[in-house]
């Protein structure tokens, strides 16, 4: 029985990361895929909520087809997306011939304000932004390659056009200076992330709801093709939300292993008349 050991496993697995803390499934069928993508320790509940659900529905005093008890028959997506919301487990149905946010987030897509899902439509917005560098000689320089922008207030405008298939050509001014990106559907090993290209560098992006919230985590990167030390990743907190004065904003922090800061940018946008 491992069991006795769990109190050792379970503070040695939080302390070394052997991959990445979340699991999920994708089965996909004419087109359309259903997502299942558990953050965090919320995957291991996975297998017991149609047991959770079906208790819950006995004990309010539903009635409850016998077809239901045996293995392997067919469980109401309705009677479990409770459940998901509880334990902040992503899910949704994704039509793969959709948008390009759109076949990467599916259901959730239609879960986030207004304001997200018409940036994601396209077109030209403007607004203002803050943005801080960091400090690192090394971290200004990889900075640069980005293109990320200086330091200070910024007009912004941004600019997404889309080509009709799939992909998305991202134009951010920041007073002036033009900094832009390509971004597209991931294949094969990265299939259901979005590949953004700033010229030779190519990041992996994974996306989820978090409320109100679109979050943005970094699974990878490369150079020229070549993939890049996963160590050497920069993350950070990346988000885009909604303020009260129902404006689209968003929050960039990018940090690297061992360089701290590379920039943070902040800010708001309104979609130009």
């Amino acid at each position: 029985r491992l069991s006795r050991f769990g109190g050792i496993i379970h503070p040695m697995q939080r302390l070394i990361r052997m991959g990445e803390p979340r699991g999920g499934l994708f089965v996909e069928a004419n087109g359309r895929r259903f997502d299942l993508i558990g953050e965090g320790e919320s995957g291991p509940y996975v297998p017991v909520i149609p047991a959770a659900a079906l208790i819950t529905a006995i004990h309010q005093g539903e009635t409850v087809s016998p077809g239901l008890l045996r293995p392997g028959a067919a469980f109401p997506l309705t009677r479990l997306t409770p459940w998901f919301d509880r334990l902040g487990i992503d899910y949704g149905i994704t039509d793969r011939r959709g948008s390009l946010y759109e076949a990467a987030l599916g259901g959730a897509m239609a879960r986030l304000p207004d304001p997200i899902r018409t940036l994601h439509q396209g077109g030209t917005f403007t607004g203002r932004a803050q943005v801080t560098r960091g400090r690192n000689p090394l971290g200004r320089l990889i900075a640069n390659l980005f293109g990320l922008p200086k330091a200070g207030a910024h007009d912004l405008c941004v600019s997404i056009t889309k080509d009709g298939q799939g992909r998305e050509r991202w134009s951010r001014t920041y007073s002036g200076r033009e900094m832009f990106s390509l971004q597209s559907r991931g294949e094969g090993r990265q299939d259901g992330l979005i590949i953004e290209r700033f010229g030779p560098i190519a990041v992996q992006l994974g996306l989820s709801v978090d409320g109100e919230r679109l979050r943005y985590q970094t699974r990878g990167w490369s150079f020229l093709g070549l993939p890049l030390p996963r160590a050497l990743v920069p993350g950070g907190d990346v988000h885009e939300a909604v303020d009260a004065q129902g404006r689209f904003t968003f929050h960039v922090d990018m940090i690297a292993p061992g360089l701290g800061r590379l920039v943070r940018y902040e800010g708001w946008l309104d979609p130009l008349d």
